[in-house]
């Protein structure tokens, strides 16, 4: 059933947190909800969730209201399940009690349930044992079971994976999305890494101070980014502040071109890849470090008096005291204008 969250906004004391935020998630979508910490990502899950209460808006799953002002559905009642970043196991309850704690089915169905969800989350096996004796991975894979062993309508999740290490997160993160996607359930993910937003979603709600800025498919923000933010969310892009003039935009490493209209402050992103240096006795630009990164290296630009540093790839080490300048291929380049 399909989960909307719609204009919902909401205060704490004199500090607008969310500013009429709309969002929707399908049956069988993951959405992710993208952005710095502080930018009302995990208030609103929590106000879909009930663990916060509604102050202006609605909450609705299949069309049904459950949430608006004055008139919500306790916790429970909800159907919505929610799995957070630190796990909140139950210590003293071995993990088949875990994941059955709370479910109203006789014993025998409440078995088989927390069988299937043993062995579709890889954890058969492992149902005696207790959260001490498990890894991070393992726990949250207990969380998210236990989550979905009560059949949700929606499942809310906030940054399940923050806290395991970066091998085991990314195999996690794939084994999750198969299995979310097999079960049809409308899903919304809250994180401010970029890869997991990627590896996961099937589409992007970018947030900055409480407002959703940009919302498309990972393809969309690829070919046709809206914004800064939907740009640079793609691994190593870079930002560069400038000038808009004349179809150009004007910064400390150099002027490239502009398809905006008009003049003013703007914002380059420049994708991996994009960006090309090459040593030059007259370059605007010196080197402050250079690092091998396989096969090539990676050198680190700046632009004379800015602070500021570009980084680009370079064949071969070149000497300390080198110059460069720097090209850019438009095709990885977005302008946007400040205003």
């Amino acid at each position: 059933m399909t989960l909307r969250l719609a204009n919902i906004a909401h205060r704490f004391g004199r500090v607008d947190v969310l500013k009429g935020v709309t969002l929707e998630a399908a049956p069988g979508d993951v959405v992710c909800l993208f952005g710095p910490s502080g930018c009302g990502k995990t208030t609103l899950l929590r106000i879909a969730a009930g663990l916060e209460p509604l102050q202006s808006g609605s909450v609705e799953v299949g069309g049904s209201v459950i949430a608006e002002p004055g008139a919500e559905l306790r916790v429970e009642k909800r159907q919505i399940g929610f799995v957070f970043q630190d796990y909140v196991l139950f210590p003293h309850l071995n993990v088949a009690q875990n994941i059955s704690f709370g479910l109203s089915e006789k014993k025998a169905d409440a078995d088989r349930i927390v069988a299937a969800q043993l062995e579709a989350l890889g954890l058969a096996g492992y149902e005696k044992r207790y959260p001490h004796e498990l890894s991070g991975g393992q726990q949250q894979r207990v969380a998210i079971a236990r989550a979905l062993a009560r059949s949700p309508k929606a499942l809310l999740l906030d940054e399940p994976f923050a806290s395991i290490d970066t091998v085991l997160r990314r195999r996690l993160r794939e084994d999750l999305r198969v299995l979310l996607k097999a079960g049809g359930i409308s899903v919304v993910l809250v994180t401010h890494d970029p890869e997991e937003a990627l590896a996961l979603a099937d589409r992007i709600a970018l947030m900055r101070d409480g407002q959703i800025i940009e919302a498309a498919t990972p393809e969309e923000l690829f070919l046709a980014p809206q914004t800064p933010e939907g740009a640079s969310i793609f691994p190593d892009s870079q930002l560069i502040e400038g000038t808009i003039s004349g179809g150009m935009i004007k910064t400390a490493f150099g002027e490239f071109k502009s398809d905006l209209p008009g003049d003013g402050p703007g914002i380059a992103v420049i994708r991996d890849g994009a960006l090309s240096a090459k040593s030059a006795p007259d370059g605007a630009l010196t080197m402050v470090d250079q690092r091998f990164a396989g096969p090539g290296w990676a050198v680190f630009l700046a632009a004379d008096d800015s602070g500021k540093v570009l980084r680009a790839l370079i064949p071969e080490p070149v000497a300390p005291d080198a110059r460069f300048s720097v090209a850019v291929d438009s095709a990885g380049l977005f302008v946007f204008s400040r205003s």
